[in-house]
């Protein structure tokens, strides 16, 4: 699943996440699902491996990149996958995207372009499908 071109629609918030992470929403649910049992982030990436191999090196591609990411790169991200899995999880209870959340996901992505221009030099060299383009079909 390749994300679409700079969404700005309702799935703008998670397709940025997919862009960073390679995470699909079954993988969002999955993690939630184990912190909200009270799973830590290490006690999910321990059980993602036993569990879900592919989870497994996703997250650990992931936050090899992450640990790498100057403190404001880090905040932006931290912002992005708190309001993508509350996004997500709305989504997957609700079975519509909540109009508050909506908002809350518009205004996460387009933080990315208030950022000082080095963050977010810094978060394309880590993470260059933030600006790709998707392939033909």
């Amino acid at each position: 699943m390749w994300p679409r071109p700079r969404r700005t629609d309702e799935s703008a918030v998670i397709d940025l996440v997919m862009r960073m992470s390679r995470f699909t929403n079954a993988d969002l649910n999955y993690m939630d699902n184990l912190k909200f049992w009270g799973s830590s982030d290490k006690d999910v990436e321990v059980k993602a491996r036993d569990q879900d191999p592919n989870v497994f090196v996703k997250l650990v591609r992931f936050n090899r990149k992450y640990d790498e990411l100057s403190d404001e790169a880090k905040k932006f991200v931290d912002n992005v996958f708190k309001v993508a899995i509350e996004h997500n999880r709305s989504f997957y209870y609700e079975g519509y995207y909540k109009p508050e959340l909506l908002a809350e996901a518009k205004r996460s992505v387009d933080s990315f372009h208030y950022l000082e221009r080095g963050v977010q030099q810094e978060l394309e060299e880590y993470f260059p499908d933030i600006r790709a383009n998707a392939p033909m079909p």
